[in-house]
């Protein structure tokens, strides 16, 4: 369904606005990783740009939309100058598509970024509902995005966008009439709460509008993930007791985030054990108690984990969803790649590719960061925000 509509986009020049919904850990993330790939395999030529909103943090309510901008125009992370360059070039790529006051745009895009001087910036936080200045910030990221599905097809993706602003859920809803020309895919990824806050992204009047709920794994495919989560820890292969499994799979409900966190808690804390051709429970798990929350969950996993460990997830939760070891050492807690290594085989963490010699992790699943950041005790919370101040001031002096 999700390629029919991109098909149709790039075909027609009708904008679609998909809403995908489900409960956290089902696997919504998954499918737009794997609408991305599946486009690109079926040779349409759409580029596609995924962002995700946090729920504290990530420099104010407009980042989501930034993180578009700076992916769209393809501004790295070099210095101001060649940021302010790279945003100038990617704007006059952008031209024939644009219209309308280039000088107003550039000066409205540098902004949005960061890289230019915001009059009353502290307004543009606090109120951006508001605040004229934020709706133009906005508005010129919609024309930077409409411009770019001008040019080729696009597919933006906005993920955990329960966690988005307002101003943010305005501006992706094409329902206003903008951008209708274009060949654009905007998919909203979000738990079903996004649906009561913003009931106008299933309204299905709009010819063009797709709603999607994505449900729990049936007992067959989860019997299989379960298999394959076992057999993921150390490539020992094998079937629990008909028993056993049944507890795990009634306790995951289908969940495959939980079902595979629930393995790994249950390995590590030695409640399953291995044995000839397979693994058995080593007590009644029934008896046990097994956490039915994938919060609840990571919560338990994260206090059995060694104080290094913890520690380390502790303070990159509080760096971001992507970080290396550098930035969690600045904060004054020892942590070297090895370290962030045993975390990763632990499955919470995910080695990713980045454009510098040091490796770059992000957390395996937004989950695992909330997980991580309200398990830091609330009064050292202010003093790592402190020292993260206090490093992204030394590396960026010029940076208001």
């Amino acid at each position: 369904q999700l390629v029919a509509a991109v098909a149709d986009a790039a075909a027609t020049a009708n904008a679609w606005h998909v809403t995908i919904v489900g409960e956290a850990g089902v696997g919504k993330s998954r499918l737009v990783d794997e609408l991305h790939a599946t486009v690109r395999r079926v040779g349409l030529r759409a580029s596609g740009v995924t962002v995700a909103c946090a729920p504290y943090g990530d420099h104010g309510p407009l980042a989501p939309l930034a993180a578009i901008v700076r992916r769209l125009l393809g501004v790295g992370s070099g210095t101001t100058a060649e940021q302010r360059a790279a945003v100038e070039g990617g704007l006059e790529r952008l031209s024939p598509s644009l219209g309308g006051d280039r000088g107003y745009l550039t000066q409205r895009t540098l902004q949005l970024l960061g890289l230019g001087e915001i009059p009353g910036s502290e307004s543009v936080v606090t109120s951006p509902l508001r605040n004229r200045m934020s709706a133009e910030l906005t508005s010129a990221a919609r024309r930077v995005i409409e411009a770019a599905a001008a040019e080729a097809p696009l597919v933006v993706a906005v993920d955990d966008a329960h966690f988005a602003d307002q101003l943010v859920r305005d501006a992706r809803d094409p329902r206003g009439g903008e951008g209708r020309r274009a060949q654009l895919m905007v998919v909203v990824v979000g738990r079903e709460e996004l649906i009561e806050r913003r009931p106008s992204l299933v309204d299905r009047a709009g010819v063009h509008r797709m709603l999607l709920t994505v449900g729990p794994l049936s007992e067959a495919p989860s019997q299989e993930l379960l298999q394959r989560a076992l057999a993921e820890v150390d490539g020992h292969s094998g079937t629990l007791t008909a028993t056993s499994e049944a507890e795990i799979l009634r306790a995951a409900g289908g969940n495959p985030l939980l079902l595979e966190q629930l393995v790994r808690f249950l390995l590590e804390t030695g409640a399953l054990e291995q044995v000839e051709g397979g693994w058995r429970a080593a007590h009644d798990l029934d008896e046990i108690g097994l956490p039915d929350d994938a919060r609840v969950l990571l919560g338990a996993r994260l206090d059995a984990l060694p104080a290094t460990e913890r520690a380390a997830l502790q303070a990159a939760a509080i760096v971001g969803r992507t970080f290396t070891a550098t930035a969690v050492g600045a904060m004054e807690v020892p942590v070297d790649s090895g370290l962030l290594e045993r975390v990763a085989q632990r499955g919470l963490l995910v080695r990713v590719e980045g454009d510098g010699d040091e490796p770059r992790w992000t957390f395996r699943h937004p989950m695992v960061r909330e997980a991580a950041y309200a398990s830091v005790p609330l009064g050292d919370r202010a003093a790592k925000h402190a020292r993260m101040v206090r490093r992204l001031l030394a590396e960026a002096p010029e940076r208001t």
